[in-house]
């Protein structure tokens, strides 16, 4: 019973200790990948307006196929970044993820004004813009991220209306 009951405390302890490493380095790594493929096709602090999805499209995992995606990978080590974010017809939404995929900041269509809304993403709090009293200023927990914006459409018609709403989001380094 002794020999027993060592083991199975030894095994507990392996157990939580797999676990928390797993849990603290997993999201961090799968954030790494991510970035790794996306840098390869774009810079960071740009928009890129994804294609229209198909069922070969595979940049997101599992792409809803009635969505624009727009994406951006954010770099706030040079300062400040500032997201622009343009009216839908339909529902839209933005997103924002910390380098360990966590979702700091969200918002849909329902949350902006009809023209809009622009963010300013800073990592230092201390920041106080003088010239963008109407933007949201938003604190990420890291330094680097990734934007993630979707717009819905259900027709044809739809899809060009959502296609030209692009139009309307950015994400670059925000200059004072």
């Amino acid at each position: 019973m002794n020999f027993f009951f060592k083991w199975s405390v030894a095994t507990l302890i392996l157990a939580v200790i797999f676990h928390l490493a797993f849990v603290t380095l997993i999201p961090s790594a799968i954030m790494s990948i991510a970035f790794s493929k996306l840098q390869a096709n774009f810079d960071q602090n740009e928009i890129i307006h994804a294609p229209r999805i198909t069922s070969e499209s595979r940049t997101v995992v599992s792409p809803s196929p009635d969505l624009v995606y727009s994406l951006c990978i954010f770099n706030l080590s040079a300062g400040p970044v500032k997201l622009s974010f343009g009216k839908s017809s339909n529902y839209a939404s933005l997103a924002l993820y910390g380098d360990n995929t966590d979702n700091f900041f969200s918002l849909n269509d329902r949350d902006i004004k009809e023209e809009g809304v622009d963010i300013l993403l800073v990592h230092d709090e201390a920041f106080k813009p003088e010239n963008l009293s109407n933007a949201i200023v938003v604190t990420s927990p890291s330094k680097k991220g990734l934007v993630l914006i979707r717009r819905y459409f259900e027709n044809e018609l739809d899809w060009l209306r959502a296609k030209a709403e692009q139009a309307g989001d950015g994400c670059r380094p925000f200059s004072s």
